[in-house]
């Protein structure tokens, strides 16, 4: 009686009455399964068409570029990405975009599925509660089924955009859950409109299990396989030191919405090859959040038949990745290196961009057979990191110019830090700041308008700054020969001065659509409109824009009629890009701190390193201070604290390069700080090495305590003021530069500041201002070497002090700097651009007192008329042929008294052109060196002789009877030096 009873209850809530006993459940399910064959035969016979199709006598016009020789006798074929660009590709990549959620329409979309998902889950259960497993009731009167088919019809739109983005569509289709779970909801839905009676199924549920099945029953590897190649996509290749860390900072200036090509959509994604026992979590998450344009394979670049699996022959890059934290940077440089042989041994044209730790290792890649200098890169971080903080020793700032300017942040991306961050007052210094944070470098080609009515460089600089809003300030010229030569603010007296057809201009802009602009302008369309709204208009000529060019065979500084030097005893090295001076000893270079010297205008480097640390490569930080295109008595004395037994290893590579002197001591001893005259210096650098051992079990925030102790050892030093320097360009009494290699330890540099721990970088006070250094920040140099092949040449170019393949040749000899000839074409290389820090305020009023006619720039009431940035920017361009980059403002712009420790100054990069000018600023400029005459320097100079020649000590430094002693002069690079070292026998302790 029980049992009848129950089966009467379970009929009751399974069927309907009004079903009259009839069941259709299967009606519901063969349409599911019907769906799942149909589209399973589908995407079979679409493959075998594809294949047979392949294989016609069409193929060849399809997929490949016939390329032919003069001739006419061997036919090849080569694969051309950008010919197999079609609109089913286009469309893939567009709704690859929009199911990332990487940008605002994919965001907007993913938020709706998951709304419209839980509000579909609601109807399920409303209806399971209410109603029978099976019901017979017309659609027209169920609103839930009405709802329902709304849902289901967005459902199955996304549905469609996930397959046409879809890489393997039959897998997409038999594996995917979320396929299953569509299969099992979408057609049921139509399926009750057709039979008028509704179906609540639960075999949705069973489709969870379907994939982790298929995963037991497999016997692949999760990440093994084949890359499976789609006509007209690119990707690149990444390998080396591959961590959830150094893949989530490559990804996320790789893939940001910035890099995107402003007239087409044609991103490269990205293929990460590692051999990994496990992938963690963490990067799991990774890879499924950029799971649209990033693929991950358990391989090995070491091993052909891996190369093979993944496709490396049609790659558009291999990108390899360095351990900056390696306890042995040979080691991992070594490690790299191989990877490049391997690669180069399987295909010898794969183009390279390899990431190194030190500079002397770059000569190893040179004994390559298949390594090209043409196309293939090497990154040095090394050479990079101390390029810039010597940079920054001369202009204060500039390694936080650069370093904002290689990586990649949106408008947006700021203006959401900014919000993030409150507006607290005087908040108005980061909002400078930002702006020019978010500009990079961009290369577009110059329309015809820059031509044929603009002419020259200064006046493309000008229109480019006031009526595009986008900064031009370098170009490259194609000659005749095909040769491209790249010149960076060439002035009136150089040959690429004037503009010519097919040049290619680079700009510091917002966007890459921001820097179109100089591409798509005509004076026809676009004369009276605003930037914003500057197009491609039908003017525009699509044959004659090269898409993409590899980088030239010859990229070099412009060139400029031979000078005219006097004959005098020559000083430089064979390029004639560096002071050079015969070797000298480091015993003859140690200064003892028994001897009080008096010191100025010199630069202090504090080295934290053990006997046993690895080298650092302290030839990268001198050269840029020693670079020819300084006038002799501009160089600043460099003075290295540390140990002697560790400066030892590193003298061999800095030896014949002047006014270089050693201090053997702790950069944390004030004795020793003092005996340098470090309140006297222009600027005192901090490094750190790295460790000879690491600790596992030490915490990651004490990796920098060494630098940070010393950092703040130094700011609490308290001297008398009349023996301070009174011109602290850079707003605090001692200026400082200090490396991290954790950038979170940058809130312990400054204790009055009022940053955020948990912000980044670039937006904390010491990194505005210039005063710390983080090697994250070259991160972002691979991916802009890889999108724009001149950046490291520029960036060498702006910093290094000109470095040359020529002269990497010569070091990768082993036999360091050499004496050069006097010939005129060598002499004449010091003519090339440099970068200087000039005070606005003496700038005007040195130009208004020059009495030579048509000299004069400025006006006397200059100030009267409130000027703008866009005023003095085109008054320097236009009369002097200095391009202005940025200013460098005070942190408290409204002070007027005194610069003290409050009064410190922030990097803004190419402010607007209406951006108000103050009479504190300093502003970075570009300009061409004028060498007045060729310098020597004489190192058979009179020695020093002391104050009482009766007492002369036999503890004075040789290096001190070899010292120039030049007349303090003003100039405009940096404040000159006077003597730079004199000895007082009598302040002997």
């Amino acid at each position: 009686m029980d049992t009848n009873n129950s089966n009467t209850s379970i009929s009751k809530t399974s069927l309907a009455d009004s079903c009259s006993g009839e069941r259709y459940w299967f009606a519901f399910l063969l349409s599911s399964l019907a769906t799942f064959l149909i589209g399973v035969i589908a995407i079979l016979l679409w493959r075998c068409g594809a294949l047979i199709y392949k294989r016609g006598p069409t193929m060849r016009h399809r997929s490949l570029r016939l390329v032919s020789n003069p001739d006419k006798q061997e036919i090849s074929y080569s694969f051309d990405a950008i010919n197999e660009r079609n609109w089913a590709t286009i469309i893939k990549e567009y709704a690859a975009k929009l199911i990332s959620g990487q940008q605002l329409p994919g965001k907007i979309l993913v938020v709706t599925v998951v709304i419209l998902s839980l509000a579909s889950l609601f109807i399920y259960f409303y209806d399971v509660n209410t109603q029978p497993i099976e019901s017979c009731q017309l659609w027209s009167q169920s609103p839930t089924q009405q709802i329902d088919l709304v849902f289901n019809i967005f459902f199955l739109f996304y549905f469609f955009l996930r397959f046409v983005a879809a890489q393997d569509k039959l897998r997409f289709w038999c594996l995917d859950i979320h396929s299953w779970v569509d299969f099992f909801t979408i057609p049921p839905s139509f399926t009750a409109i057709v039979l008028g009676r509704n179906w609540i199924g639960g075999l949705a549920l069973f489709a969870r299990a379907i994939p982790e099945l298929a995963e037991m029953l497999s016997n692949k590897k999760k990440y093994a396989g084949q890359n499976r190649l789609e006509n007209g996509k690119k990707f690149v290749l990444v390998c080396g030191h591959i961590t959830f860390t150094s893949m989530e900072n490559f990804l996320k200036d790789f893939l940001h919405e910035d890099r995107v090509s402003s007239d087409s959509f044609y991103d490269a994604d990205v293929l990460i090859v590692d051999k990994k026992h496990s992938v963690d979590f963490e990067f799991q998450a990774l890879l499924k959040r950029h799971f649209t344009r990033v693929k991950f394979f358990d391989a090995t670049v070491m091993d052909p038949v891996d190369l093979e699996r993944v496709k490396l022959k049609r790659c558009a890059a291999v990108l390899i990745l360095a351990n900056k934290d390696a306890i042995d940077p040979d080691g991992e440089d070594a490690s790299n290196i191989m990877r490049v042989i391997s690669i180069k041994n399987y295909h010898s044209e794969a183009k390279i961009i390899v990431q190194l730790l030190q500079y002397h290792n770059k000569m190893h890649l040179m004994n390559i057979p298949a390594w090209n200098n043409n196309t293939d890169e090497a990154v040095c971080i090394a050479e990079l990191k101390l390029g810039l903080i010597a940079e920054s020793c001369l202009n204060p700032g500039f390694s936080t110019m650069i370093a904002n300017i290689f990586a990649m942040r949106s408008d947006t991306e700021v203006a959401g830090k900014l919000t993030e961050k409150g507006s607290p007052s005087g908040s108005v210094w980061l909002k400078e700041y930002l702006r020019g944070a978010s500009l990079e470098m961009y290369t577009e080609t110059l329309s015809n308008y820059f031509v044929h009515d603009l002419k020259n460089f200064s006046e493309a600089a000008r229109f480019c700054l006031v009526e595009l809003d986008i900064l031009l300030f370098a170009i490259e010229v194609c000659e005749e020969n095909g040769q491209r030569r790249l010149a960076i603010n060439p002035d009136r007296t150089s040959k690429y001065y004037r503009i010519a057809k097919r040049t290619r201009g680079f700009f510091l802009a917002g966007s890459s659509e921001e820097a179109s602009r100089a591409r798509y302008y005509c004076r026809h369309c676009h004369h009276e409109q605003q930037p914003e709204a500057i197009r491609k208009c039908i003017h525009y000529r699509i044959e004659g824009r090269e898409m993409s060019r590899p980088r030239s065979e010859s990229i070099t500084t412009s060139q400029y009629p031979p000078i005219q030097y006097a004959v005098k005893p020559f000083c430089f090295d064979t390029t004639g890009m560096f002071y050079w001076c015969p070797t000298l000893t480091i015993e003859q270079q140690t200064i003892d701190i028994r001897v009080k010297c008096e010191l100025s205008h010199h630069v202090i480097c504090c080295i934290f390193a053990e006997e046993s640390s690895p080298v650092i490569g302290l030839r990268s930080f001198v050269m840029p201070l020693r670079a020819s295109n300084f006038d002799e008595h501009e160089l600043k004395p460099i003075v290295f604290i540390g140990n002697s037994i560790f400066l030892r290893k590193e003298w061999r590579h800095i030896c014949n390069f002047p006014k270089v002197y050693v201090v053997d001591g702790s950069p944390n001893d004030r004795a020793t700080l003092r005996a340098t005259n470090i309140h006297l210096c222009d600027m005192c650098v901090i490094l750190s090495s790295s460790a000879s051992h690491h600790d596992q079990r030490q915490d990651r925030y004490l990796t920098d305590k060494a630098a940070i102790l010393c950092s703040l050892n130094i700011k609490a030093m308290s001297f008398d003021t009349e023996c301070t320097t009174t011109d602290r360009r850079s707003g605090i009494s001692i200026p400082l530069i200090t490396e991290l290699k954790n950038d979170t330890n940058v809130v312990f540099l400054d204790q009055d500041d009022d940053d955020d721990p948990n912000i980044d970088l670039y937006m904390t006070q010491p990194f505005a201002c210039g005063t710390s250094f983080a090697i994250s920040v070259l991160d972002s140099l691979m991916s802009a070497t890889y999108f724009n092949e001149n950046a490291l040449t520029i960036l060498r170019a702006l910093i290094t002090g000109g470095a040359t393949p020529e002269l990497e040749k010569i070091l990768a000899e082993g036999a360091g700097m050499t004496q050069g000839s006097n010939s005129k074409e060598v002499l004449n290389n010091r003519r090339r651009p440099r970068v200087v820090l000039l005070p606005v305020e003496n700038l005007i009023i040195a130009d208004t007192t020059n009495t030579q006619q048509n000299s004069s720039i400025m006006m006397d009431t200059f100030w009267d008329d409130n000027p703008t940035y866009g005023d003095l920017f085109v008054n320097l361009l236009i009369h002097r042929d200095w391009l202005c980059l940025g200013l460098y403002r005070r942190h408290d712009n409204s002070s007027t008294g005194p610069i003290s420790q409050s009064n410190k100054r922030v990097v803004i990069c190419s402010p607007p052109r209406t951006f108000p000018l103050l009479k504190t600023d300093l502003i970075y400029v570009i300009q061409q060196f004028q060498p007045r005459y060729n310098p020597s320097l004489n190192i058979e100079s009179e020695p020093i002789k002391p104050i009482d020649d009766n007492k002369q000590s036999n503890i004075v430094p040789e290096a001190l009877n070899t010292v120039i002693h030049m007349p303090y002069t003003v100039t405009t690079k940096i404040t000159p030096i006077t003597d730079d070292i004199s000895v007082n026998d009598n302040d002997t302790i």
